[in-house]
């Protein structure tokens, strides 16, 4: 059955996001014997993964615009003195809505990987990616790449992401049960103009850039469904001739920059 993809967008393949949600997708599944159903529901969740993706994408880019249009500013004129000793500090407008905005596309996101399980496995389990991990040990045994690599996504990064996601919905006076927000932040020393980007940390942690995470969240979001295709069509399907392999990122075509391609198997899954 030809697969079929409508023009909704004004991304091209030429954006990652769309070339490893689409192209990549339809190449990755045509080498196995996916059912019809099996076949459109994948796709139906890389369109939807696709979608929020790129609104988080363009979220992450009109903060990194104004962050970086107040920094020319700031260089090049300095600050608005409005007293002896009194300045005003130039603010990202709308930077909480925006940050909140962007958690909850991510939590979105976070169910279009989970729904993947639904059509290769028969399992749903929403966002809860931990209860997916505890599933397929239950299957494969906690030792098998598959599961590492799903262990691995979730203690790095999206137990993070739902915490704060947990803690912008439900917000509590205990250790992570706040996220706070913060916005751009200029000391004054003498002549010399100190800046700091703006941030976010859950109670008690750290804070760390909104900017840098956002764009790291992008990328890990879009690897796992990668990941959970690729790994799952290994385990269906393991007496199939050809398996994926990764594309070091440098060598990537920048007409369609897919992250894999189908190669005889043998070949090892890039990490």
């Amino acid at each position: 059955m030809p697969t079929k993809v409508k023009k909704l967008l004004d991304k091209g393949t030429n954006n990652p996001i769309v070339a490893r949600t689409t192209v990549q997708i339809s190449d990755l599944m045509s080498a196995y014997p996916l059912s019809d159903d099996e076949r459109q529901s994948i796709l139906s969740a890389f369109g939807s993964l696709m979608r929020r993706l790129l609104r988080m994408q363009e979220l992450r880019d009109s903060l990194s615009k104004e962050y970086e249009k107040i920094r020319t500013q700031v260089r090049e004129e300095g600050l608005t003195q409005l007293g002896e000793d009194a300045y005003e500090v130039p603010q990202i407008m709308g930077l909480d809505a925006q940050a909140e905005d962007f958690l909850q596309a991510a939590k979105l996101a976070l169910i279009d990987c989970g729904s993947l399980f639904e059509p290769l496995y028969a399992q749903t389990f929403d966002h809860r990616i931990d209860l997916s991990i505890a599933w397929l040990e239950e299957e494969l045994g906690v030792e098998h790449e598959f599961v590492k690599r799903l262990r691995k996504h979730h203690d790095v990064w999206i137990k993070e992401l739902i915490d704060r996601r947990n803690a912008l919905e439900h917000p509590r006076k205990r250790a992570k049960g706040k996220l706070h927000i913060e916005n751009i932040d200029i000391d004054v020393a003498g002549a010399k103009l100190m800046g700091s980007d703006p941030s976010w940390h859950l109670t008690g942690d750290e804070s760390s850039s909104i900017i840098e995470d956002t764009r790291i969240l992008i990328e890990n979001i879009l690897r796992l469904a990668e990941e959970i295709l690729v790994s799952s069509l290994g385990v269906r399907f393991p007496d199939t001739p050809v398996m994926a392999k990764e594309i070091p990122e440098h060598n990537r075509d920048v007409k369609a920059p897919v992250r894999f391609v189908l190669v005889p198997r043998g070949n090892i899954l890039g990490a």
